[in-house]
């Protein structure tokens, strides 16, 4: 009852507003563990067992999940913007576990991955990590529909970049990329694996970091599907990084 009651306060209330933007406002400037508290709300809300769980879902994604990215939109370069991406990021990630086709539908209408992948421009490292989680948790997820945007929009490149800066350094980015490169191989989505060997063999040869993904390499020269001229066409517009020595 109680439920319904705050349902019928949301839909029809002038007021509901105001309280929205009081939580909202909390997530985006409040301390840590206010906005931590506010995150474990909004993921209770949208997945208690209710009937009227529609109209909960209806409110959550047409209401609070935009202002979020508005917020996410301004790249704020403080403690509390980098505090609120971590629970942003755990926000879509726990959507992108338990909603599917309607956290699918919000990321590729709105081309919320493009938007997110500005994030990168702050060069800040819990940013970054957030990110990179955020792109594991759809690779584990199995949607082929967002498995098929990322190689479409080649939104590895970035990571990759931020891979071969970190490569063999053993700090947090470095752990980040791997991990997020054998969710990849265990996952064994062929096109996802077949399109990140073939953009960017060449230049985990150049860096010397096979042994980093020697199985990943040997499932697929085995299966003979890295023709050299696929190989070139996959790295014609693969960003240049600047060079970076990398220890043996």
């Amino acid at each position: 009852m109680q439920l319904n009651t705050f349902l019928d306060y949301l839909n029809n209330s002038p007021e509901s507003n105001l309280l929205i933007d009081g939580l909202l406002s909390n997530l985006f400037y409040g301390d840590q563990g206010l906005q931590i508290q506010i995150t474990e709300l909004f993921k209770f809300l949208i997945d208690v067992f209710h009937d009227r769980k529609t109209e909960i879902l209806e409110i959550f994604y047409t209401r609070i999940l935009p202002q979020m990215s508005q917020h996410f939109a301004k790249l704020e370069k403080n403690e509390y913007f980098y505090s609120f991406v971590q629970q942003y990021i755990e926000i879509l990630t726990h959507c992108i576990r338990f909603h599917g086709y309607r956290i699918r539908q919000h990321i590729t209408h709105n081309k919320l991955l493009l938007q997110i992948y500005q994030g990168f421009e702050i060069n800040e490292k819990s940013v970054e990590l957030a990110i990179i989680r955020l792109v594991k948790a759809i690779i584990t997820s199995k949607d082929t529909v967002l498995i098929k945007h990322i190689i479409h929009n080649s939104l590895l490149d970035p990571i990759f970049e931020i891979y071969l800066k970190n490569a063999k350094k053993n700090n947090l980015l470095d752990s980040a990329c791997l991990d997020l490169f054998e969710s990849m191989r265990k996952e064994n989505n062929e096109n996802m694996n077949i399109h990140f060997l073939r953009r960017y063999k060449r230049k985990i040869e150049e860096y010397g970091l096979q042994k980093y993904f020697k199985k990943l390499l040997d499932r697929y020269e085995h299966l003979n599907v890295l023709s050299e001229n696929e190989i070139q066409d996959e790295n014609e517009n693969f960003p240049d990084v600047e060079r970076h020595i990398i220890a043996q």
